[in-house]
């Protein structure tokens, strides 16, 4: 039986806030029967709560969690001013602390799995092992966070937080592309290799995304009625709004609605519409963004509705979700979650439109560039007929995806054969 090691950054959570946790519980959950030890390192070191993290992968997975003092946390920030390691993953650097029981743990393993580039400084210390060139190394990289801090850079007009992106996004550029001596690299949308410098024998996959739900094909085929549909009048925005450049990002789908050349408010009204924010976020975020919605009269059809206790609870109501993002191109983990609700997807059409995944040809990936072109896709959405198909588009991926994931595990687990 194979033993593998996994590192997260953080203590990982099953809903639409981090994309990386629902790919960890997934792919432990497929790979059950091999001899798997998840080693958590703790971001919140002022939480001392104890995680149960048995009950989050529902398995006979053994699990660390380790937690740096706030002593150490505060040390280590103010250590990564001289350093090449970005603010985001000093943090989740070794700890000499517990340094031995990593090192015992990383001698017993075939294949270690480091979760995000957060974890990466790990990987720099296996390579002092003499082990190292008898193991298998994968980075779950999910997607190159520093052009999502490159382009935030760019459009803050605050100095701090502009050159604190800055910062983030070169130390995250120089981590990501120390991966020529992983054996593989996973991406959400492999066209996101082109942001990346690598070998040409580094292996880089698209990393399947398993569904919530599982479907037959006549199932499929025979599902041509959505119930209740007049009361699927809720479109969701969702994400980590405690994550500063997601906040930037709502911030400026505000003010992109705001130029509208329509009333949207008496469209909204009319066709009893409402956009609902989901996701995490702080007392002092939503009193902001409610502020901002305020100011730019938008509060009558958009609300920031916080944390939700069951993702699952979205589908009833929901008639299709927004993802406005101009930093990345392909596939993202929270329009994957769109697909998992059943919901067709609004995407901004970003101007480089070099990197396209395969996801964004199909019929359910509704772009649109102007207001007008949101409103239009929110109409069509409406005639029911074009939801049952669209619906029917997305089962189908879906079960595709199930056989694709099963496939992804397994070519991991063969690595070293």
């Amino acid at each position: 039986m194979k033993k593998i090691l996994i590192l997260v950054p953080g203590e990982p959570k099953r809903n639409m806030h981090s994309g990386w946790s629902g790919m960890v519980k997934d792919f432990v959950k497929t790979i059950s029967k091999s001899d798997i030890t998840v080693y958590s390192i703790s971001s919140n070191p002022f939480n001392k709560k104890n995680i149960n993290l048995k009950n989050f992968f529902k398995s006979q997975t053994n699990t660390i969690v380790e937690r740096s003092s706030k002593f150490e946390s505060l040390k280590r920030l103010i250590f990564a001013f001289f350093t090449n390691l970005p603010f985001q993953s000093v943090i989740f650097s070794p700890n000499y602390s517990w340094d031995l029981q990593y090192q015992k743990l990383y001698e017993e393993s075939d294949i270690v799995i480091f979760i995000t580039s957060r974890v990466s400084a790990y990987f720099k210390d296996n390579k002092k092992s003499s082990l190292f060139k008898h193991k298998k190394h994968l980075i779950f990289l999910v997607d190159p966070l520093h052009i999502c801090y490159e382009y935030h850079a760019k459009q803050t007009n605050n100095i701090f937080l502009k050159l604190l992106f800055w910062r983030e996004s070169k130390k995250l550029k120089l981590i990501e592309n120390f991966n020529k001596e992983f054996d593989l690299i996973t991406l959400v949308n492999k066209y996101d290799s082109n942001f990346l410098k690598t070998n040409s024998s580094t292996k880089i996959i698209e990393h399947p995304l398993m569904p919530y739900y599982s479907f037959k094909e006549k199932a499929i085929e025979k599902n041509d009625e959505i119930l209740n549909f007049d009361k699927k009048r809720k479109i969701y925005l969702f994400g980590n709004f405690n994550y500063q450049p997601n906040i930037i990002g709502l911030v400026e789908f505000i003010n992109f609605l705001s130029k509208s050349r329509i009333n949207l408010e008496i469209f909204f009204k009319k066709n009893s519409l409402k956009i609902e924010v989901v996701g995490i976020i702080s007392k002092k975020n939503k009193l902001l963004l409610n502020k901002i919605l305020d100011n730019y009269k938008l509060n009558k059809f958009i609300f920031i509705k916080g944390p939700i206790k069951n993702f699952k609870d979205l589908k009833k109501d929901g008639l299709a979700t927004i993802s406005f993002v101009r930093t990345f191109y392909g596939r993202q983990t929270k329009e994957f979650d769109s697909l998992n609700l059943l919901l067709p997807i609004l995407k901004f059409k970003n101007k480089k439109e070099g990197c396209k995944s395969f996801y964004e040809l199909k019929p359910y990936f509704l772009k649109f560039s102007t207001v007008d072109g949101l409103i239009d896709h929110i109409k069509s959405l409406i005639n029911k007929t074009n939801f049952i198909d669209l619906n029917k588009s997305i089962k189908k991926d879906l079960f595709t995806e199930v056989n694709r994931f099963n496939l992804f595990c397994e070519e991991i687990l063969n690595l070293d054969k």
